[in-house]
């Protein structure tokens, strides 16, 4: 083994190991199901990651609300029909010794309402030659701040995060809204709040 610092092990918050340095960031991989639920093409995908040998496994972008999903397979969490598939991936994640880290996701002016069958919306009204969205509303500001929340807070993701395993599955959150960084309550999860423009 190197001496490198890349492959020591490095202590997170709350005391949360991760075996080395090597953290797989999120990839578009387009293999869950339809209905967001986990797609065992995915799973193997994560897995051969995990067992190659990853610290850190975040999934692809997982939509938090249906308005948000931007691709078609997109991983979601947005509702308790997706806590199985978390479920076995965080654990199939430890079984291989790395931690697994969701990424939740609303794709704002990059949702697409052919995948979603919900209009865009943005901080503004936009139009170009290939993305549309119509101006949020301060109730769709809010949606979407409940939707991260929830989806945090939920049976589903927090079945994943405290599974049968003593290191739980971290949040990571990521937008395309109009909003500024996001954060929620998450009980005690380690939480990664980040925002892009």
């Amino acid at each position: 083994m190197s001496s490198s610092p890349l492959f020591a092990p490095l202590e997170l918050r709350k005391g949360i190991i991760a075996k080395n340095r090597v953290w797989l960031a999120p990839l578009t991989n387009q293999q869950s199901h339809h209905d967001g639920t986990l797609g065992d093409d995915e799973l193997a995908f994560l897995a051969a990651r995990a067992e190659g040998g990853f610290g850190l496994i975040e999934t692809c972008a997982a939509y938090v609300a249906n308005d948000g999903k931007a691709w078609p397979g997109e991983l979601g969490v947005h509702d308790n029909a997706m806590g199985p598939g978390l479920t076995r991936l965080a654990a199939r994640m430890h079984e291989a010794g790395a931690l697994a880290q969701v990424q939740l996701f609303h794709g704002g002016l990059r949702a697409v309402p052919e995948v979603s069958g919900q209009p865009a919306w943005s901080a503004s009204a936009y139009s170009d030659a290939t993305l549309s969205a119509r101006a949020a509303t301060n109730d769709d500001i809010a949606s979407v701040i409940d939707a991260f929340a929830a989806a945090a807070q939920a049976a589903p993701v927090r079945a994943s995060i405290r599974s049968n395993c003593t290191v739980p599955m971290a949040i990571c959150f990521r937008s395309f809204s109009p909003l500024r960084t996001i954060s929620a309550p998450t009980n005690g999860v380690v939480a990664s709040p980040i925002a892009h423009a």
